[in-house]
Formats: structure tokens, sequence, C-alpha cells
């Protein structure tokens, strides 16, 4: 979704200056470093070869696709939308602390998505639309108390949706469009402080909670649940 890639850049920017980038391995930041090895190594199709610049001989700061704190040289930002990457998302994503915004978004990772995510406690902005993700989500996902996005469309996500989503105080956008859950949307979902609901085109089978449209959503933010309920 090109407005929410360019917010997610815009997000990012806010982090970037110049600063000098360490020549020496002994460098490193070694938990951050193994994470994105370890991402690269989750990858199992890489066509354009976008991320063989990955490499162990050279310090992960001057690595495409990845933005840092210019003064901790910490990873806040990883990009790899529309890379054409086939993959799944390792365990060791919990090794990235200070990650504020990553877009896996319009490729090809598949499998469940790991629990891990969740301890991405500085995350704000997470984009996986448009994969082929399976499972149900992580039921520990409310633990993102900093998340302001979550974009989710267009993936084979199942079950339940998980209404401990709207412990998260300060989610401004929803997007669970376009997967398989079942059951019925629930009424937590009307507790969104600041969140409109919307669905756009696919056909939603259960009864939509009439708090969704009380007074506690706002024209601010946005909620798309445009998937197949059963």
């Amino acid at each position: 979704m090109p407005v929410l890639h360019l917010l997610f850049l815009l997000l990012s920017l806010i982090t970037i200056s110049f600063f000098h980038c360490p020549i020496t391995a002994t460098s490193h930041s070694v938990p951050e470093y193994h994470a994105l090895l370890a991402l690269k190594s989750s990858i199992t199709s890489d066509p354009s070869s976008s991320l063989q610049p990955w490499s162990s001989s050279t310090h992960h700061c001057s690595w495409p696709f990845i933005t840092f704190d210019p003064t901790t040289l910490s990873i806040t930002a990883i990009d790899l939308t529309n890379l054409n990457l086939t993959g799944s998302i390792p365990l060791s994503i919990r090794h990235l602390p200070n990650l504020a915004n990553l877009s896996l978004a319009v490729n090809s990772f598949s499998d469940n998505i790991p629990p891990d995510v969740a301890h991405l406690s500085n995350l704000r902005y997470l984009n996986l639309s448009n994969n082929v993700f399976n499972g149900s989500l992580p039921s520990n996902l409310s633990l993102l108390q900093s998340l302001q996005i979550l974009d989710l469309y267009n993936n084979n996500l199942i079950e339940a949706l998980p209404a401990d989503l709207a412990g998260i105080p300060v989610l401004r956008h929803l997007h669970l469009g376009g997967s398989f859950f079942s059951g019925s949307i629930p009424s937590e979902y009307g507790q969104f402080p600041a969140l409109e609901y919307r669905t756009p085109g696919d056909t939603i089978t259960s009864t939509v909670p009439s708090v969704l449209s009380h007074s506690l959503m706002s024209d601010r933010s946005f909620i798309a649940i445009g998937c197949h309920i059963s």
C-alpha cells in the first residue's frame, strides 16, 4: 500500500543523520548482527540478490534496507518491501530490541508469524501484508504497546480474530483483510480509542458489533477487517 510505505519511510528518516560507520567487525552489536544474518538465512529465494551485501565481511550499518540510530548504531528499521523474497521470520527477530519499523510487505514470506515478534517492544509500524503467512496470529501481539500501524492484509491467516489487539493503546491502523479468519468479530474491537471501522470489498458473514460504530471510533484512524468470516 503506497501511502503506508511512504509513512514507513518518513518514520525511518526521523532517525537518520550522517554518521561514521565502523570498519572493524569488533564494533558489531553482536545480537542484532546475528539476528540480521539469521533473517537472511531464513530467506530461501532472493532472485535479485538484494541481500547479498548482508555479509560478515562488512559492518551491518552499511547494509541496504536497514536504518540505524546514529548515536548507538542500533537497528531501528528494516524495509524489505517488494523484493520478491521467499522465506520466513526467524525466532531471533526478538534480538532487535530497538526496532521501530518493520516491513516485509509484497513478498512470499510464509509459515507462522512467530510469537517472538511481540518482544519487539519499541515497534510502531509492522507491515506483513501481501505474503503467504499462515496459521493463527500470535496470542501475545498485545504486548506491542507502542504499535500504531498493523497491516496483515492478504495472507492465509486462519482461526479466530485476536480480541487482545484491542489492548494496544495507540493502535490507529489495523488491516486484517484478505485472510481466512473464523468466528465472529470480537466485541472488544469497539474499545479501540481512535479507530474508524471499514470493510473494503470482501464479504463478512458475521454480525458486526454495533459498538464499532459508536463514539469510541474517530475519523483519525482506520480499521479494515474485510476478511471472510463464517
